[in-house]
């Protein structure tokens, strides 16, 4: 049946095409576009105050990017969400690649120690 046409699904689709009259199609593309919206996950109207804070955090991050608290706040925040090897990457690229010593070491012991 779709032995003249290079690929399947590009043959399978012509075919519809031809045996579908434009209001069914109409229709039918309606129809996929209304399961797909009614399909997604509705987000809750309210984010819980642990996701408010990571939030917070990582906006706080990319508006102070070339501060230390911010990379250890966020750090602090992803830990205590259970995002423990995130929180640890995000430590030592700032610790190794961003900040002096001494930066890093008193935001640490500002956010971590406190």
């Amino acid at each position: 049946m779709y032995d003249h046409y290079p690929n399947a699904m590009f043959s399978a689709f012509q075919h519809m095409r031809i045996i579908l009259n434009e209001s069914c199609r109409r229709r039918l593309a309606w129809g996929i576009a209304l399961v797909t919206l009614l399909g997604l996950p509705l987000a809750p109207p309210l984010a819980s105050s642990d996701k408010g804070s990571l939030e917070a955090a990582r906006a706080e991050y990319a508006l102070h990017f070339f501060s230390a608290e911010a990379h250890v706040r966020l750090a602090r925040t992803l830990y205590d969400q259970g995002e423990r090897l995130q929180s640890f990457y995000i430590l030592e690229s700032a610790r190794r690649d961003h900040f002096t010593q001494e930066d890093f070491d008193r935001a640490f012991r500002r956010i971590f120690r406190s």
